[in-house]
């Protein structure tokens, strides 16, 4: 079967997140690993409960912020544009159905993510993806149980790396994270935006497109290329189905977590 040019795009975005991923999982690995820990006081091969370990302890936000700086915000200008990709995608897809859409009605797309240019706006959803709370919490857990207990030093290196680098059997924490904040807003910006342009533009037909995988959901399955109303779609935020998103409108999530689904939009008075 043929994939869809928009298809094409799902699947390649996808891959190259992963390979994204797996960039700053080495770039966090030797910041920490390699610079980081390096510096720590040793008694033999246990950390010391002194005062200066604890001091390293409360710098784990300053090289998060370091990292930010070296290497996020790279990321984040680049996933920021996926993003805006995904809009865009959705745009010339309205424009090949014959739809008078512009650049005009998808232009608030850079103001709700928080990207202007190479600029993040701080306080944006960009800027939270990028600060990482959940991963600095944990990372400052961890050391702070190990100075706090004179653990060896290689146990420590050996619990860190679990939390930055994905092994062949299991992601790692800053995957999960990457995974639980970064997948699904790439399919919300394309879904969200064609939904925004057929409420615009008067569209009350789609079809439920994408094809299937073996992890498909039953959700998935029983729509997958069959055509429905905007008002079938509206009527299923009242269903309950294994991966739906709590309190996100069906024509954003589609089939829920991590859902590769989207929808094409009929122009009827082309038919």
């Amino acid at each position: 079967m043929t994939l869809s040019e928009t298809d094409e795009w799902i699947e390649e975005s996808y891959k190259e997140l992963e390979r994204k991923i797996k960039e700053q999982e080495d770039e966090f690995l030797l910041l920490f690993i390699d610079t980081y820990l390096a510096d720590f006081y040793l008694d033999d091969t246990n950390l010391k409960t002194t005062s200066g370990n604890f001091d390293k302890v409360n710098q784990i936000n300053a090289k998060f912020d370091e990292a930010y700086d070296l290497f996020i915000i790279a990321f984040l200008v680049w996933y920021g544009n996926k993003l805006i990709e995904a809009g865009n995608i959705s745009l010339e897809y309205f424009k090949s159905i014959g739809i008078a859409a512009t650049s005009k009605d998808i232009a608030y797309l850079s103001k709700m993510i928080g990207l202007s240019g190479k600029t993040i706006t701080k306080g944006s959803p960009l800027w939270n993806l990028g600060k990482m709370g959940e991963m600095r919490q944990r990372m400052q857990d961890l050391v702070m149980n190990a100075v706090s207990s004179g653990q060896k030093y290689n146990v420590l290196v050996r619990n860190i790396r679990p939390l930055l680098k994905s092994s062949k059997a299991k992601r790692s924490a800053l995957s999960k994270y990457y995974l639980k904040y970064a997948y699904n807003p790439i399919m919300q910006a394309l879904n969200g935006t064609s939904y925004h342009l057929a409420q615009k533009y008067g569209l009350t037909e789609f079809v439920y497109a994408g094809g299937l995988v073996e992890k498909s959901r039953h959700f998935c399955i029983e729509r997958n290329g069959n055509k429905y109303s905007i008002e079938e779609g509206k009527s299923w935020n009242n269903l309950d189905w294994r991966g739906k998103i709590d309190g996100v409108d069906f024509f954003i999530q589609l089939g829920g977590w991590n859902c590769f689904h989207h929808l094409e939009w009929i122009n009827n008075e082309e038919e």
